[in-house]
C-alpha cells in the first residue's frame, strides 16, 4: 500500500489505530491497513498496470466510504517515468 493524503485544504483528524493525524500527514501502509478494510472480499473499481482501486470503507466509522488505490511498489520502479 501507499500513502494517502487528503486533497482538501481544511484540516480534520483521522484516527490510525492508536494515533490521531492530522489529515495533511501522510498515511503509510499501517496506518491504512489499522483504518480501512480491504481483503479479498473488498470491491475492485479498477485495475491497471501498476495496481489496483477498491472501494471500502473506514473501520470506526463504517458509513465513511472511500476508494483507495493499492498500488505495486515493484511494478513502479521500472516505470518512473511514467509516473
Amino acid at each position: 500500500m501507499g500513502n494517502c493524503v487528503n486533497s482538501k485544504n481544511n484540516v480534520n483528524n483521522v484516527k490510525a489505530g492508536n494515533v490521531t493525524l492530522k489529515s495533511t500527514q501522510k498515511q503509510g501502509a499501517k496506518e491504512l491497513k489499522a483504518n480501512y478494510q480491504i481483503d479479498n472480499n473488498t470491491k475492485v473499481l479498477g485495475s491497471g498496470a501498476f495496481g489496483k482501486v477498491f472501494l471500502t470503507f473506514n473501520k470506526n466509522y463504517v458509513d465513511h466510504k472511500v476508494a483507495i488505490k493499492v498500488m505495486n511498489k515493484s511494478k513502479l520502479k521500472d516505470h518512473l517515468d511514467a509516473i
